[in-house]
């Protein structure tokens, strides 16, 4: 990657899947894949629907399009449909388990949602998907997953890195319509860039900061 490679034009042209290559399709699944997979998430089924979540983001056709509130508030939805979906048996109640798509978890929630506090325990997957979206941004713009990011770092070393994932976070955010996250944003990733998973560190790093700090949702403040 050449010196004058210009991130945060890169970030603002960043194609939607419509918009991809067959080679771009091919590093953005890649990507997400390696994202979800990342989660610890147990069942096919729950990583089908963290992945829908992620790729419906970057998707114009979606409704979560570009639209990072709209992303935090869908998670927060799958996150209650996958607490409910972790037991089949919970005291007379019988939860089976299905095919889940993010399209029909408002339909799940109305029924479930009223036995989710029964539950002990939850699959935190919140912050995780911020940061999976934070990642996936990064790796179609150096051409790969965390491993061409990592790269990237050591190549350029943590504080240019650090600057270059900043501004190109922070005007991503802004396009998402997060203001304020996005200037918090550049404040922390000089943190992040120590870890092998940078989205995840900048996602936990600015729950520390927002309006309900570490409760697990990087919330709109």
């Amino acid at each position: 990657m050449s010196d004058d490679f210009d991130f945060e034009e890169a970030a603002v042209n960043l194609p939607s899947i419509q918009e991809m290559t067959n080679e771009e399709k091919e590093v953005f699944n890649q990507i997400v894949d390696e994202q979800v997979n990342l989660m610890g998430l147990e069942s096919k089924q729950d990583k089908k629907m963290v992945g829908d979540l992620l790729t419906n983001f970057f998707d114009e056709e979606s409704e979560t399009y570009n639209d990072f509130e709209a992303l935090l508030e869908e998670t927060e939805k799958v996150e209650e449909v996958l607490v409910t979906t972790k037991t089949e048996d919970i005291g007379n109640t019988t939860f089976i388990k299905e095919e889940y798509t993010v399209s029909n978890v408002l339909e799940i929630l109305s029924v479930q949602e009223a036995s989710a506090i029964s539950l002990n325990g939850k699959v935190k997957v919140t912050n995780r998907v911020a940061g999976a979206a934070f990642n996936v941004v990064l790796g179609l713009v150096v051409g790969g997953g965390l491993g061409a990011i990592t790269a990237y770092i050591k190549q350029k070393g943590k504080n240019a890195a650090s600057q270059m994932f900043g501004r190109t976070l922070k005007t991503k955010l802004t396009q998402w319509g997060a203001p304020k996250l996005a200037i918090a944003v550049t404040g922390v990733t000089l943190y992040a860039v120590a870890y092998l998973d940078p989205g995840n560190a900048i996602a936990k790093r600015l729950d520390k900061l927002d309006k309900k700090p570490n409760n697990g949702y990087v919330d709109m403040y």
